[in-house]
């Protein structure tokens, strides 16, 4: 018996031993850089539970309402301050709702609806166009006007996909009005993910790299304005692509696929009139693994000047993965795997340092 008592002690102590030494290490390694910590966190002041973790934002009503779009069912929600509600949406018998992939986005009184299989819906006042573009896949559609909208795209080289943005024009016939190439550090698609954010009341656009720590920002036709560097010090995507051969409907190709993935610099982006919100995956050599681990970190750059101002941190509830964030009238609201949480951003969050 107490031999038993002993391993048993022996292992929890190596146990223990072992989780201290991993968090030593990780708290010790070192990026290059220290961000200015903000002592007060946001206020959380709401939870709303959700059924699944399949909700993402997208847009508003045409009341200036948060809209939520549910991958799963499908269906689009409208966010209120306790609970979300269905918005009732007539959608064409035309476009298959059960395609494996399906992306939404609604403004402007506006609403797009395009899948993994071509078809692209366009709602207007009930008016309903359908169109089928076998050929083009889009995904991140951002509505930014009645008549158009960004979309992320690609396109192929040498049998190479290259990613791009589009313009799209949203009346009786779908055409692209411009496209613009992502900057290829590696291989013209992995190397290039990212998000893409709309700010409605600037009329710019942000696309925040995945893999290395820069924003591009855009004018509504796409043009080019700058390129904003985050805190970190990574500037190259760090990701090993190779290339395999696939068999497609009888034919052989070769294709390249991404091997190592658990690199993140950034995860997500959202903007009010004066700041920029980044979620960073990155910790600063001024902070502990913990803190870092156990709290979803935002770091702050102004729009005006594009330059980090700070760096704060929302508590997460019980480590729940975040889906996605939006600023929005001095209030926070992340997306989990089964709650919708809004925090106040306090008089102190919001000052320019």
């Amino acid at each position: 018996m107490k031999k038993s008592i002993f391993i048993i002690s022996a292992i929890s102590l190596l146990g223990l031993s072992i989780i201290w030494f991993l968090s030593f290490d990780k708290d010790n390694t070192k990026n290059g850089f220290k961000r200015i910590l903000q002592g007060a966190a946001p206020q959380l002041v709401s939870i709303i539970d959700i059924p699944n973790s399949e909700f993402c934002f997208a847009g508003e009503d045409k009341n200036g309402n948060t809209v939520l779009f549910n991958f799963k069912n499908r269906n689009f929600y409208k966010l209120g301050p306790k609970n979300i509600t269905l918005i009732e949406l007539k959608v064409s018998p035309k476009f298959n709702y059960k395609s494996r992939l399906m992306y939404a986005s609604m403004g402007y009184g506006a609403t797009f609806l395009n899948n993994n299989e071509g078809d692209v819906s366009v709602i207007k006042d009930s008016i309903i166009n359908n169109f089928n573009i076998p050929s083009m896949r889009y995904d991140h559609p951002k509505v930014i006007s009645s008549n158009s909208a960004i979309v992320r795209s690609f396109y192929t080289v040498k049998g190479q996909r290259v990613r791009t943005l589009k313009k799209l024009t949203l009346t009786d016939t779908l055409s692209s009005l411009k496209s613009v190439d992502l900057p290829i550090q590696v291989d013209g698609f992995y190397c290039n993910d990212g998000t893409l954010h709309y700010n409605k009341d600037l009329q710019k656009l942000y696309y925040l790299f995945s893999y290395r720590g820069e924003i591009l920002t855009l004018d509504t036709s796409l043009k080019m304005l700058s390129t904003i560097k985050t805190i970190d010090t990574i500037t190259k995507s760090n990701i090993k692509v190779v290339s395999v051969n696939i068999n497609f409907k009888g034919r052989f190709a070769k294709k390249n696929i991404q091997v190592k993935q658990n690199n993140i610099v950034n995860a997500l982006i959202s903007t009010d009139q004066k700041f920029i919100y980044v979620c960073s995956k990155i910790k600063g050599d001024n902070e502990k693994y913990k803190d870092s681990h156990k709290n979803i970190l935002i770091d702050v750059y102004s729009i005006k000047s594009e330059k980090y101002l700070y760096s704060f941190y929302l508590p997460k509830l019980n480590r729940d993965i975040i889906f996605g964030f939006e600023v929005k009238k001095n209030n926070i609201t992340v997306i989990t795997e089964n709650r919708i949480l809004t925090y106040k951003i306090t008089k102190h969050n919001q000052e320019a340092i």
